[in-house]
């Protein structure tokens, strides 16, 4: 079944994440662990940056997520991470509010996909 067929295109490109990892399965289900382990705690702190408009944090946090996002060729949740980076760069909190809302459900089927992926 292809990524259209199953309506996650855009979410996850498994095939790079595999390249990613050296065409070794049981590093990308590593990798994959990694991940759900720690987007819990960069979403906290995307959010808390944002509702104090800490700069510094949203520029970190938001950089370390979109990199963890790229390993998957997540092309939506990356781009939305990377605008909430330059935002923590250019300490512009107008439009993060924004940006989040629509980065909080891409993450939620992110996190799905890969919850699925692990249950395998």
């Amino acid at each position: 079944m292809t990524e259209e067929q199953t309506g996650h295109e855009g979410l996850i490109n498994w095939s790079a994440a595999l390249g990613a990892a050296g065409d070794d399965e049981a590093l990308l289900l590593d990798l994959v662990r990694v991940f759900l382990e720690e987007a819990t705690t960069l979403m906290a702190d995307i959010r808390r940056s944002i509702s104090q408009r800490d700069a510094v944090l949203l520029r970190r946090s938001a950089h370390t997520l979109k990199g963890s996002l790229r390993i998957f060729d997540s092309a939506v949740a990356s781009d939305l991470a990377f605008q909430l980076e330059e935002m923590g760069k250019n300490s512009a909190f107008d439009n993060a509010p924004s940006v989040l809302a629509d980065l909080e459900p891409q993450m939620e089927r992110v996190v799905g996909v890969m919850k699925a992926r692990l249950a395998q």
